[in-house]
């Protein structure tokens, strides 16, 4: 069984995964968190709390799994200045993937301008690394268009499917997104209240044509491996 042309393993499939799964501010389970990343070999962890950023980096170094940071992920308020000083100091502290919430007020008014804008504060900033869009994929088509037009615009290199209902991206808006991003150089994140994804669906949409995933499970993905090879072998190969 192979994933984007590759055996497919439990390495393999863990390097393909981002894993939002250290949300605590205590030390110890930070570290806990950290061990577990490592144990797993993700392609990026979360930190959702700025003060452990600078620690996360320095522990990560060497190991090739990125430090995650989200901007202004759930409301979409920040203006572009804080997002700039937010993403500024976050690339001081050696993060080098983002997940970026767009302007929600300039999604409502359908003002792509400062759609652009909302994105673009922060892909400026990073010289290297990732910086993923934030996409609803679950609403209003045209605005999910919008949105994945204003992102290649704005120079972000990734965008992340959004589900902003909280009941799972189909999978046919996964392959909308892949198509729209077709030959524009700006790759997927395909996430999406991965709360309800299974080793099926990931390894099916990377196979679609994202670049990685992300989802709080990331370790029962993996884990469940063998399952999945028993059970679709013969479907996958």
């Amino acid at each position: 069984m192979k994933l984007q042309g590759v055996e497919l393993t439990k390495e393999v499939l863990a390097a393909h995964l981002e894993w939002p799964g250290i949300r605590s501010a205590a030390k110890e389970e930070i570290d806990a968190g950290i061990d577990k990343a490592i144990q797993y070999g993700f392609h990026a962890v979360y930190c959702t709390h700025t003060f452990w950023q600078r620690y996360m980096a320095d522990r990560l170094k060497g190991t090739g799994i990125l430090v995650a940071a989200p901007f202004d992920h759930p409301y979409g308020m920040a203006d572009p200045k804080a997002k700039t000083a937010m993403a500024k100091a976050a690339y001081e502290n050696g993060v080098r993937t983002c997940d970026l919430m767009p302007s929600l007020g300039a999604i409502e008014l359908r003002d792509y301008k400062k759609l652009v804008e909302s994105y673009k504060c922060v892909a400026d900033v990073f010289e290297e690394g990732e910086v993923k869009g934030f996409c609803d994929c679950t609403g209003d088509p045209d605005i999910m268009n919008m949105c994945i037009d204003a992102i290649i615009e704005a120079g972000c290199t990734h965008v992340k499917s959004y589900d902003a209902k909280g009941v799972g991206i189909p999978m046919n808006r996964i392959q909308a997104v892949l198509q729209r991003l077709e030959g524009t150089g700006v790759k997927l994140k395909a996430s999406g209240c991965g709360k309800f994804w299974s080793t099926a669906v990931v390894v099916g949409a990377l196979n679609a044509g994202a670049e990685y995933s992300s989802m709080s499970n990331a370790p029962q993905i993996v884990d469940e491996l063998p399952i999945f090879e028993a059970l679709y072998s013969s479907v996958f190969a």
